[in-house]
């Protein structure tokens, strides 16, 4: 929980906030999270494995879907086979920047024609997470 939380604090310092992110524990500085990234909560779901706390962006589609599981069991999102999708301005240097902080590129960022020629890049970060990086042309 507060490697995710400084992660979202600090690499979002100097970019755009991404229009979704997806984490599988509720980050202790949830409310700071909303407030830096001027996010409002608009609903929270109480189920009987977990809980989910949904943050969005005032008019936008945007959202950030925080989960924290109750139900006593291990639940590892890295064995689930999904991903967070960022959009960027610059895939290129944001690769450079994770892989200078020690994560790894798993797909060099590069032009994909059936989105687009959308550049697209694959990254895993320090907790073996599996990142999209996605550049619109």
């Amino acid at each position: 929980v507060d490697v995710m939380s400084a992660f979202l604090g600090q690499f979002y310092d100097d970019k755009p906030i991404p229009k979704l992110i997806l984490v599988s524990v509720e980050p202790a500085e949830k409310d700071l999270l909303a407030e830096a990234f001027a996010m409002k909560e608009l609903y929270r779901l109480k189920l009987p494995t977990m809980d989910e706390i949904i943050l969005s962006f005032e008019g936008r589609s945007a959202a950030l879907v925080l989960m924290q599981y109750k139900d006593g069991t291990v639940h590892d999102p890295r064995a689930f086979a999904g991903k967070v999708v960022f959009y960027f301005a610059d895939v290129a240097a944001i690769a450079r920047r994770i892989r200078d902080a020690g994560g790894a590129i798993t797909r060099e960022p590069t032009p994909v024609p059936e989105f687009n020629d959308a550049i697209i890049g694959f990254a895993k970060d320090l907790d073996g997470y599996t990142l999209e990086l996605l550049q619109r042309k």
